[in-house]
Protein backbone atom coordinates (compact mmCIF):
# COMPACT_ATOMS: atom_id res chain seq x y z
CA UNK A 1 0.00 0.00 0.00
CA UNK A 2 2.80 2.79 0.83
CA UNK A 3 4.52 1.64 -2.54
CA UNK A 4 1.21 2.40 -4.49
CA UNK A 5 0.56 5.41 -2.40
CA UNK A 6 3.70 7.00 -2.96
CA UNK A 7 3.41 6.46 -7.08
CA UNK A 8 0.14 7.88 -6.84
CA UNK A 9 1.75 11.21 -5.61
CA UNK A 10 5.07 11.12 -7.70
CA UNK A 11 2.38 10.91 -10.55
CA UNK A 12 0.09 13.64 -9.12
CA UNK A 13 3.10 15.62 -8.44
CA UNK A 14 4.07 15.57 -12.31
CA UNK A 15 0.85 16.38 -13.37
CA UNK A 16 0.71 19.45 -11.44
CA UNK A 17 3.51 20.46 -12.66
CA UNK A 18 2.75 20.52 -16.40
CA UNK A 19 0.26 23.48 -14.45
CA UNK A 20 2.34 25.72 -13.10
CA UNK A 21 1.69 28.68 -16.17
CA UNK A 22 -1.80 27.98 -16.67
CA UNK A 23 -4.64 30.04 -15.42
CA UNK A 24 -5.99 29.27 -11.80
CA UNK A 25 -9.46 27.34 -13.24
CA UNK A 26 -7.25 25.40 -15.39
CA UNK A 27 -5.07 24.00 -12.35
CA UNK A 28 -8.26 23.06 -10.30
CA UNK A 29 -9.64 21.70 -13.42
CA UNK A 30 -6.55 19.70 -13.59
CA UNK A 31 -6.02 18.63 -10.05
CA UNK A 32 -9.90 17.21 -10.16
CA UNK A 33 -8.90 15.41 -13.15
CA UNK A 34 -6.25 13.67 -11.74
CA UNK A 35 -8.10 12.34 -8.85
CA UNK A 36 -11.29 11.43 -10.58
CA UNK A 37 -9.02 8.39 -11.60
CA UNK A 38 -8.75 7.60 -7.94
CA UNK A 39 -12.36 8.60 -6.65
CA UNK A 40 -13.01 4.89 -6.08
CA UNK A 41 -9.42 4.61 -3.98
CA UNK A 42 -10.48 8.27 -2.03
CA UNK A 43 -13.89 6.61 -1.19
CA UNK A 44 -12.43 3.39 0.19
CA UNK A 45 -9.69 5.28 2.61
CA UNK A 46 -12.55 7.45 3.72
CA UNK A 47 -14.67 5.10 4.39
CA UNK A 48 -12.38 2.86 7.06
CA UNK A 49 -10.78 5.89 8.01
CA UNK A 50 -7.19 6.02 6.47
CA UNK A 51 -7.61 8.99 4.51
CA UNK A 52 -4.24 9.73 6.70
CA UNK A 53 -2.34 7.03 4.82
CA UNK A 54 -2.32 9.62 1.95
CA UNK A 55 -3.00 13.04 3.36
CA UNK A 56 0.22 13.07 4.92
CA UNK A 57 1.85 12.61 1.30
CA UNK A 58 -0.02 14.73 -0.08
CA UNK A 59 0.57 17.52 2.13
CA UNK A 60 4.09 17.03 2.00
CA UNK A 61 3.86 17.06 -2.06
CA UNK A 62 1.59 20.15 -2.10
CA UNK A 63 4.30 22.58 -0.22
CA UNK A 64 6.75 21.80 -3.31
CA UNK A 65 3.27 23.40 -5.52
CA UNK A 66 2.74 26.74 -4.81
CA UNK A 67 0.88 27.64 -7.51
CA UNK A 68 -2.15 25.92 -6.45
CA UNK A 69 -2.83 28.01 -3.90
CA UNK A 70 -3.53 31.61 -4.69
CA UNK A 71 -1.78 34.26 -3.62
CA UNK A 72 -1.61 38.33 -4.50
CA UNK A 73 2.37 37.75 -3.59
CA UNK A 74 3.73 34.79 -3.04
CA UNK A 75 7.34 36.26 -3.89
CA UNK A 76 7.59 38.51 -0.79
CA UNK A 77 5.72 35.68 1.65
CA UNK A 78 7.72 34.42 5.04
CA UNK A 79 7.68 30.72 5.52
CA UNK A 80 5.09 31.27 8.67
CA UNK A 81 2.74 32.81 6.19
CA UNK A 82 2.96 30.41 3.79
CA UNK A 83 2.83 27.49 5.75
CA UNK A 84 -0.53 28.69 7.23
CA UNK A 85 -1.82 29.48 3.42
CA UNK A 86 -0.40 25.70 2.65
CA UNK A 87 -2.93 24.36 5.50
CA UNK A 88 -6.04 26.55 4.90
CA UNK A 89 -5.72 25.76 1.16
CA UNK A 90 -4.73 22.39 1.33
CA UNK A 91 -7.31 21.40 3.76
CA UNK A 92 -9.68 22.87 1.63
CA UNK A 93 -8.50 21.68 -1.82
CA UNK A 94 -8.99 17.98 0.34
CA UNK A 95 -12.44 18.70 1.94
CA UNK A 96 -14.15 19.33 -1.62
CA UNK A 97 -11.84 16.59 -3.09
CA UNK A 98 -13.47 14.55 -0.26
CA UNK A 99 -17.04 15.75 -1.01
CA UNK A 100 -16.73 15.23 -4.56
CA UNK A 101 -15.25 11.97 -4.76
CA UNK A 102 -17.63 10.62 -2.11
CA UNK A 103 -20.73 11.87 -4.14
CA UNK A 104 -19.44 10.15 -7.47
CA UNK A 105 -17.47 13.30 -9.41
CA UNK A 106 -20.91 14.54 -10.64
CA UNK A 107 -19.59 18.00 -11.12
CA UNK A 108 -17.51 18.15 -14.00
CA UNK A 109 -14.04 19.07 -12.96
CA UNK A 110 -14.23 23.02 -15.11
CA UNK A 111 -17.68 23.17 -13.61
CA UNK A 112 -15.91 22.40 -10.12
CA UNK A 113 -12.93 24.91 -10.14
CA UNK A 114 -15.44 27.63 -11.71
CA UNK A 115 -17.06 26.94 -8.26
CA UNK A 116 -14.09 27.33 -6.02
CA UNK A 117 -13.02 30.38 -8.10
CA UNK A 118 -15.91 32.09 -7.23
CA UNK A 119 -15.67 31.71 -3.42
CA UNK A 120 -12.21 32.94 -3.36
CA UNK A 121 -12.19 36.81 -3.19
CA UNK A 122 -9.08 38.74 -5.71
CA UNK A 123 -8.77 35.25 -7.26
CA UNK A 124 -9.80 36.48 -10.82
CA UNK A 125 -11.06 33.49 -12.64
CA UNK A 126 -8.93 33.82 -15.28
CA UNK A 127 -5.33 35.10 -13.55
CA UNK A 128 -2.28 33.09 -14.48
CA UNK A 129 -0.43 31.93 -11.62
CA UNK A 130 3.21 33.09 -11.30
Amino acid sequence: MDYALSHIIARFREQMLLTQKETYPSILASYFAFWKNYASLLELLNKNNITYLLFGRYLECLSSLPWLFPSEDSLTEDRDSFACRLAYHSGGLWSVLTYWSMNGCRIPEDTLAQILCSQMPGTPSGRTQN
